[in-house]
């Protein structure tokens, strides 16, 4: 149909929290290049990732399916087990599990060719790959792999941590070189930037001001130049395809954590600092200029996009075409897999979250509207609505723990990616 995008352009920015757009409510001017796309779309004020880290997120973002179903969870502790915060947990699968339909695999079926271009070891490796014509990583101490037609035949290096907003550069730069080389045939373009992870490091331009900045200013010094990147790539997609032929979505794989619950970083906890993500979608078929309020979440992405290029849709997200329009609400929200501390899962529904904390079987209750960022626990004074959604939650889980085809087999790490989870800060 003439109204169809012509290419799809997903943006995933590690790290990033929703509240550090201008947008969603920001300093003004923080994040220039996402506004714009907010300005010209849909944005999402409540989207929710299924994880508080980088594999159970993106893995639900590229498969619409949540980490239990893929087997992207932590192997729950025993009740005398005490996990250190830097100490990584046990996954019960390491890799993204071949069975698991990728939306690059749906878009191949279909025609269309794609490319990842991706600055997150954490991924590189692990069946992320699945349905990708190219695959571009630019390692940090290690071995880059570029795809095409599935065989390697490029290599760079970085060689220090320091360099990762120069590799978020090398990323975008073959992304560009990419659009350009196959403009006119359908696209389908994964980039991931890195740089809001820790260390915290912006490149000049973007660093703050103050003499000794805090790591939130840190922080925020690279979403800034993370949002300059946003900037090329829709400035790129402007020059070879046009923003009006194109899909463009910007989200994360989860937020970051400072001090609002005792901690910082991610992957420990299901606090709304951790889950709650920016969802920023553009392009033909979709309003502009709209703010959705409901409850949505990552995994809805890839059943929006099928919905907007006329393709059936497949595993467990929603479309979000109806809702962008104003018609219907949102949907319920679970979210589970930890990185380090108790095994958690959670369920946002009606108003009202629910934390379910494995290693003392206790059960938080939060009300959203009045409380959006999980400070006070009032599960005493509703014990009615905690049971009620007790059940859900423990039907649900239980639902996707059945559905997994791989929760048996363990999947262990190779020394080179153990090597680059260190340097990522995922173990001491």
């Amino acid at each position: 149909a003439a109204d169809r995008p012509e290419a799809v352009v997903l943006v995933v920015i590690d790290t990033l929290r929703a509240d550090m757009l201008s947008s969603y409510g920001a300093r003004a001017g923080q994040t220039p290049s996402m506004d714009r796309l907010a300005h010209t779309g849909v944005q999402f004020s409540n989207a929710r990732s299924s994880a508080p880290w980088t594999r159970p997120g993106v893995g639900s973002i590229l498969t619409s399916e949540y980490p239990s179903r893929l087997g992207l969870v932590e192997r729950p502790l025993g009740q005398d087990v005490v996990i250190e915060d830097d100490s990584r947990r046990e996954q019960i699968n390491a890799r993204l599990p071949e069975s698991a339909k990728t939306i690059a695999e749906v878009l191949d079926e279909a025609g269309w060719l794609s490319g990842a271009f991706v600055n997150q070891q954490a991924l590189t490796g692990h069946g992320y790959e699945q349905g990708f014509t190219e695959w571009y990583y630019p390692a940090e101490g290690g071995q880059a792999t570029l795809l095409v037609g599935g065989k390697k035949v490029n290599h760079d290096k970085w060689d220090k941590r320091s360099e990762q907003y120069e590799a978020d550069v090398a990323v975008v730069e073959r992304f560009e070189a990419w659009l350009a080389q196959n403009n006119g045939v359908p696209l389908f373009a994964y980039v991931h930037i890195l740089s809001p992870h820790t260390p915290y490091a912006p490149p000049e331009e973007f660093k703050p001001k103050a003499a000794k900045p805090t790591r939130k200013q840190l922080y925020i010094g690279d979403v800034r130049a993370s949002d300059a990147l946003v900037g090329r790539v829709m400035d790129t997609v402007e020059q070879h395809i046009g923003l009006d032929s194109t899909l463009v979505i910007v989200t994360s794989d989860h937020g970051e954590e400072f001090w609002e619950h005792g901690g910082t970083g991610h992957g420990h906890t299901l606090f709304s600092e951790q889950l709650n993500v920016p969802l920023l979608m553009a392009g033909p078929g979709l309003p502009v200029g709209s703010n959705v309020d409901a409850p949505v979440r990552t995994i809805d992405i890839g059943a929006t996009l099928y919905d907007l290029l006329g393709l059936p849709n497949i595993g467990s997200g929603r479309s979000l075409v109806k809702v962008s329009q104003g018609e219907g609400g949102g949907s319920p929200v679970y979210a589970e897999a930890m990185l380090y501390g108790h095994t958690e899962r959670s369920l946002q529904d009606g108003g009202f979250k629910l934390i379910h904390d494995y290693k003392d079987d206790s059960w938080q209750l939060y009300e959203v509207a009045s409380d959006p960022k999980n400070k006070n626990d009032i599960s005493a004074n509703h014990p009615g609505q905690v049971a009620k959604m007790r059940k859900q939650l423990e039907s649900l889980h239980g639902s996707l723990w059945q559905a997994c085809t791989t929760c048996d087999h363990q999947s262990a790490e190779s020394e080179e990616n153990l090597e680059a989870l260190r340097a990522l800060g995922y173990i001491d």
